[in-house]
């Protein structure tokens, strides 16, 4: 099998808060399914009219405390670049989507 993922991919559940780069008063909020250094794929519930494949969003994504690193949640901030979206579920009308998206510069604190 062919792995062409540049990146480990660490499979974690953190909030993830989403708006269109061009319009970043509206947003949505996600959660992540896994996160890389390249890169976020994200679940939501929503219809965001704009999100599709190819738009530069930004995200901001919560990271809890953990020993050694803080002692107090930490956010970070990424431009992304939306490469996919697909629909969830058995039902082609669902509205959970999953949302590939890969970081134009890796990710800083916000």
């Amino acid at each position: 099998m062919d792995d062409r993922r540049r990146f480990l991919r660490l499979p974690v559940a953190l909030p993830v808060e989403v708006s269109l780069a061009a319009d970043e008063d509206r947003q949505i909020t996600a959660t992540s399914a896994n996160v890389s250094a390249g890169g976020v794929y994200f679940v939501c519930s929503s219809e965001f009219a704009g999100l599709e494949q190819g738009k530069e969003v930004l995200v901001h994504m919560a990271v809890p405390p953990a020993p050694g690193r803080s002692n107090a949640a930490t956010r970070l901030k990424a431009n992304a670049i939306v490469k996919r979206m697909e629909s969830l579920g058995s039902d082609p009308s669902s509205r959970h989507r999953g949302v590939a998206c890969q970081f134009v510069v890796p990710p800083g604190f916000a």
